[in-house]
């Protein structure tokens, strides 16, 4: 199968040289302008390249680029050619891309994808205990509580209730 690809974009390749080119019979319009060639060619590359990374390592992007991206390019590229362009050169290519299409999608019809597990791991969130823990508090140191006491004269006083010293006795104010 690749060497059905390979050798089909060699002969669309050719069709567009030989079409910038002229032949030997007049033809009735003019050829493929060159920048056009330059542009086919360079998406037949394209094309190539992708289609043996598509066989060779399975990769299925590569045969959704060559539809999506190559062959867009190269029918946007033939669809725009001047309108003075020779209708039998302008049929070659065009039946040539649909050509190289179909060996193409054969190709890549046998491309098996690999699978990967892209089934996401079923995860068991864990369970968040939140503790709440008491603040450790120093107890306030209290004074402790003054003690009545007793004054010489023999009565008993509270501590700030007026008890201080007592004044000698005929000392009292003067």
């Amino acid at each position: 199968m690749r060497r059905h690809a390979r050798h089909l974009a060699g002969l669309l390749a050719a069709a567009a040289l030989v079409a910038g080119c002229g032949g030997d019979d007049e033809p009735e319009g003019e050829g493929v302008p060159a920048d056009a060639v330059a542009a086919i060619e360079q998406r037949l590359d394209e094309i190539q390249r992708r289609f043996d990374d598509a066989t060779q390592n399975d990769n299925v992007g590569a045969c959704n680029d060559i539809e999506a991206d190559s062959f867009r390019s190269i029918a946007q590229t033939v669809g725009g050619l001047p309108s003075d362009v020779d209708p039998d050169v302008r049929d070659a290519l065009e039946a040539s891309l649909d050509r190289l299409r179909q060996l193409t999608e054969e190709g890549c019809a046998d491309v098996e994808p690999v699978e990967t597990d892209t089934t996401p791991e079923e995860t068991i969130p864990e369970e968040t205990v939140t503790e709440t823990v008491p603040e450790e508090t120093t107890p306030e140191e209290t004074e402790p509580e003054p003690q009545p006491t007793t004054p010489d004269d023999g009565g008993t006083t509270t501590p700030g209730q007026g008890g201080g010293a007592v004044p000698p006795a005929g000392d009292e104010g003067d």
